[in-house]
């Protein structure tokens, strides 16, 4: 069983990215959400930004991916939260033995939590 964890903007937050003359930087979750896509390191900081929106019944991440992205078989997903977004570069995923990796532009990064450091790029 795999966990994905997302930064989900609330309304509000779209509101006052929308209208503020600041854009994307006036909310500090839309700046964590932006430099996880760019590829940018894991902080502390940025765990705080995360909620759990899904798990997935499988403990492939591969196979985690494919089902809330393509969203062609959903019954091995369980939505956890309000609103999701298809698995994307900066989501988190943790594995049922407590492995977190990060997706990233190819791939997924394995976390040293301990750390907060990324360690090993897994196929």
């Amino acid at each position: 069983m795999i966990k994905i964890f997302q930064i989900i903007l609330t309304n509000a937050e779209i509101d006052l990215i929308n209208s503020s003359p600041l854009g994307h930087t006036a909310v500090e979750r839309q700046i964590h959400k932006m430099d996880l896509s760019m590829g940018r390191q894991l902080t502390t900081e940025m765990l705080y930004s995360f909620e759990h929106t899904m798990t997935v019944d499988t403990d492939d991440l591969e196979e985690a991916f494919r089902l809330t992205n393509l969203w062609n078989d959903e019954s091995s997903i369980t939505r956890v939260s309000e609103r999701q977004a298809s698995t994307s570069v900066g989501d988190m995923l943790v594995t049922s033995n407590g492995d977190t990796y990060i997706c990233a532009n190819f791939g997924f990064q394995l976390v040293d939590m301990n750390e907060l450091t990324v360690q090993a790029e897994a196929a």
